[in-house]
């Protein structure tokens, strides 16, 4: 069984006020869907969605299944972790309490490092659901 995993790595908080566009994680049978305004554009790479704002990148989102059993949380957080290694430098992360409710565990995440851009703060959410 695969942990459902959204980072979202952000790098100045934006507006949704204007979310008209409903995105779902995977396609079919979606385990994730979220809203974000029409004129930003997702992307299917390597198994993840990805969703960049249209300000520069000041917003990215990516959602993706880990390998990490469902059942090994300290596997699943250093694989989440594992997947902004390339692209920040300086990472520092508090792990929040797992939250649950009807079945569905949330593991924060949050953390600030430095991108090309400069400092930025990331988030990854850990969603677990049998």
């Amino acid at each position: 069984m695969k942990i459902s995993l959204l980072p979202c790595i952000l790098v100045v908080c934006a507006s949704f006020a204007q979310a008209d566009q409903t995105l779902n994680y995977p396609e079919k049978n979606p385990l994730v869907l979220f809203k974000v305004p029409d004129d930003w554009k997702p992307k299917i790479s390597n198994g993840s969605l990805f969703v960049v704002s249209p300000d520069r990148g000041e917003v990215i989102v990516e959602v993706m299944a880990l390998e990490s059993s469902i059942k090994d949380d300290a596997a699943a957080v250093k694989e989440a972790k594992g997947t902004v290694e390339q692209d920040f430098k300086n990472r520092k992360f508090t792990k929040a309490d797992p939250v649950e409710n009807n079945g569905l565990t949330a593991t924060l995440l949050g953390g600030e490092g430095e991108d090309k851009s400069g400092e930025a703060h990331i988030n990854i959410v850990l969603l677990k659901h049998p």
